[in-house]
């Protein structure tokens, strides 16, 4: 091409981290009352078609201590930080407790949306840190929302255009206040009628 310079970027290193007593690290025996700590690797897997190197940290338990010993060795190896689980306002959820022990700083602590409201964006020691939610969908719209912006306005990207598509609802959605809200569902053709949206749960994200 004859290009004498060229603008280049390295790779962004990101830390996630899953936080829960209930976690269990893929592979392992399933116990009663345990979960697989599956949101990371969706989570990394969304990312690396950005050229983004994340690293899946051991999976910290429901203490200050637990959580803040991940998040040292993170702030030591990364440019980004994501924290899965342990987001919300009930006794176990403690990363924002132990972001602020850290003396990190928060630019938002929740947001009005569902899914997603516990999510939250700070700083600390200087590196950015997005905790989500631990539920699977939740994590999922949050990193397409939040995380994935944050990438492309790092790297000069032009931001991603979802597709949008007029349908017709095939069942009353419950009214959900001032919150706005990401509804699952499947899309399908009925007889000649085409792009009937009927809610259901567990389904596809529109």
């Amino acid at each position: 091409m004859g290009y004498g310079k060229f603008e280049v970027y390295k790779k962004l290193k990101i830390s996630i981290l899953s936080v829960g007593n209930e976690l269990l690290k893929p592979g392992q025996k399933i116990k009663r009352n345990k979960i697989y700590a599956s949101n990371a690797y969706g989570i990394s897997g969304l990312l690396k078609k950005y050229s983004c190197k994340c690293e899946i940290l051991p999976i910290s338990e429901d203490t200050i201590l637990s959580i803040s010993k991940n998040l040292i060795y993170a702030l030591k190896n990364s440019d980004l930080i994501i924290t899965v689980g342990g987001a919300s306002v009930g006794n176990y959820d403690l990363v924002k407790d132990a972001i602020k022990k850290m003396e990190g700083k928060f630019i938002f602590e929740k947001v009005n949306i569902r899914p997603g409201k516990p999510t939250f964006a700070g700083i600390l020691n200087k590196i950015p840190i997005i905790g989500l939610p631990g539920n699977p969908v939740s994590s999922y719209v949050c990193t397409q929302l939040f995380i994935i912006p944050l990438i492309e306005e790092i790297f000069n990207l032009k931001p991603k255009n979802f597709s949008l598509l007029s349908v017709h609802l095939d069942s009353d959605i419950p009214a959900n206040g001032s919150r706005m809200h990401f509804m699952r569902g499947n899309v399908f053709e009925i007889k000649s009628k085409k792009n009937r949206f009927v809610k259901e749960k567990n389904k596809i994200v529109l």
